[in-house]
């Protein structure tokens, strides 16, 4: 392997360490980088595209000097990039104002349009509504069971005291999901872009001006990296509402994709929980989530134009 990556990327490795099936730390005489093995080979096409479009925010691998992303070393095939260390910056604002520029523009230079089809918003609405009638489902099981009790406990009170801003919530999800297949098919055309979908802090690296960890890039419905975001940060003290406006100050959303957005955003992500403090805290999550859908309805404009 050392004498394939020597001669393919004109290196003078040092060592190699494997750190683990997929996986291995390249230590070179004048730098340091990850060989990572890959079984989807569509990862070319979108390493391409990043370097067409100069998205130089986010890490690809270096060419061999064949000009190829890949190479194959005993039948697998591997890609080389320069290894980046976490940086040590605790203010969590710094990376999401870098990331959401980077995937702001991402979307915006990468996005071209489709034709909308009968297919996709069948399988679109079907989704919505598996969610949403899975976690109907669960908040009326307990509400009844809830209702039979003489002595409500303290979780049980609580859920009691939140169940129609639950229930309230997941009407609203159906309203924009109704609104959203009303769109769909008054549309012709649909936008589809490169995403990044794997946010976390650790990939965001500012100070070297990059964001690695590429592994999930695919093409998609660019809303997928913005629920993707809320997912994992609603329970922080963040002005979600703030961020996405910064977001469409790059690239305005498209009414179906504000319906998309929140018919998704305002399913509850309900789960009980077994201890009665635990679950206390996840109901208070779940409805801090449900406020950011709230905030973002009244934050869209969501006219037609």
């Amino acid at each position: 392997m050392k004498k394939e990556l020597d001669k393919a990327y004109g290196l003078n490795i040092i060592s190699l360490v494997k750190k683990t099936d997929k996986v291995y730390e390249v230590i070179d005489e004048n730098d340091n980088y990850l060989l990572k093995r890959y079984d989807n080979r569509l990862l070319e096409n979108i390493f391409t595209r990043l370097s067409i479009i100069n998205m130089n925010e986010f890490l690809i691998p270096l060419k061999t000097n064949n000009d190829r992303f890949f190479i194959k070393i005993d039948g697998k095939e591997y890609c080389l990039f320069k290894k980046y260390y976490e940086e040590d910056i605790e203010t969590k604002d710094i990376k999401l104002n870098y990331y959401i520029n980077a995937i702001g523009n991402l979307h915006k230079k990468s996005f071209y349009k489709i034709k909308s089809s009968d297919g996709y918003l069948k399988e679109t609405i079907l989704f919505l509504d598996k969610k949403r009638e899975e976690i109907k489902e669960d908040i009326l099981f307990r509400i009844s069971s809830i209702e039979r009790l003489s002595y409500l406990s303290p979780n049980d009170w609580f859920f009691y005291m939140n169940y129609m801003k639950l229930y309230d919530s997941i009407r609203e999800s159906e309203r924009f999901t109704s609104l959203l297949e009303e769109e769909i098919e008054n549309i012709h055309t649909l936008r589809i872009a490169l995403t990044y979908q794997n946010f976390s802090y650790e990939h965001i690296l500012p100070k070297e001006n990059i964001i690695v960890s590429v592994d999930k890039m695919a093409y998609g419905n660019l809303v997928y990296d913005l629920i993707d975001l809320i997912d994992k940060t609603y329970y922080e003290n963040i002005d979600i509402s703030s961020i996405l406006s910064r977001y469409e100050s790059i690239n305005e959303l498209e009414i179906y994709e504000k319906y998309y957005l929140l018919a998704y955003i305002y399913i509850p992500s309900y789960k009980r929980e077994t201890n009665p403090i635990d679950d206390i805290y996840r109901l208070s999550l779940t409805l801090d989530r449900l406020d950011i859908a709230s905030s973002l309805a009244s934050s869209f404009s969501l006219e037609k134009s």
